[in-house]
């Protein structure tokens, strides 16, 4: 019922409570269907989330929960407009799952930052955020590898595309995910990770 978004909202930010915190996330990414992405967005729901995410005091559980709400969400027109008005709250939520990537302590955080950073990146001026705040893209390169499992290894060749051409990735950068990349193919029987991999070696 999407009636109860502003009460999970409200919920969704109390760090004091955070089972409840995590029912609410969980609760608001059962809604995040295609259908409802736009009443939770116009409800003011991405500004909290990214509050949430940049709180020092959440917890894993949660950031578990609301990440993947926001990995659905950031590919949202809306939802991107909102974020550009809060870009160091974006930067921030950037540098934590820059983080997650790099120390590879939690593997479904990193692939729900991972979602996120793709989802955003669709939109010229986020990219620029994530590529220039953050070592994310010669991170991401180190999961391009054939023993990534296949569910990550989809949303960090998307993700690559996304971001590998921006024009402040020097070219060491760019020949590393290329080697990579030409290697994870040779390797690769799934049809959509060689088409993936295809897909970035095409020349630009």
């Amino acid at each position: 019922n999407m009636g109860y978004v502003p009460e999970l909202t409200l919920v969704v930010r109390q760090w004091q409570i955070p089972e409840g915190q995590r029912h609410a996330a969980a609760t608001l990414r059962n809604l995040a269907t295609p259908e409802h992405i736009s009443t939770l967005v116009t409800s003011g729901v991405v500004e909290v989330l990214v509050g949430v995410v940049t709180n020092a005091k959440t917890l894993l559980p949660v950031l578990h929960e609301v990440a993947a709400v926001l990995a659905v969400l950031s590919r949202d027109m809306e939802a991107q407009s909102r974020l550009l008005h809060q870009l160091p709250a974006v930067s921030n939520m950037m540098q934590l799952f820059a983080h997650f990537i790099r120390t590879r302590q939690d593997m479904k955080l990193v692939f729900y930052s991972l979602g996120v950073i793709g989802g955003i990146s669709s939109n010229g001026t986020l990219r620029d955020v994530v590529v220039q705040n953050t070592d994310i893209v010669s991170q991401i390169t180190h999961y391009i590898a054939p023993d990534t499992p296949s569910d990550l290894i989809k949303v960090v060749l998307w993700t690559t595309d996304l971001l590998y051409a921006h024009p402040t990735i020097n070219g060491g950068v760019k020949n590393e995910m290329l080697a990579s990349v030409t290697h994870l193919k040779a390797h690769a029987s799934d049809h959509d990770v060689i088409g993936a991999c295809d897909d970035l070696l095409a020349p630009s």
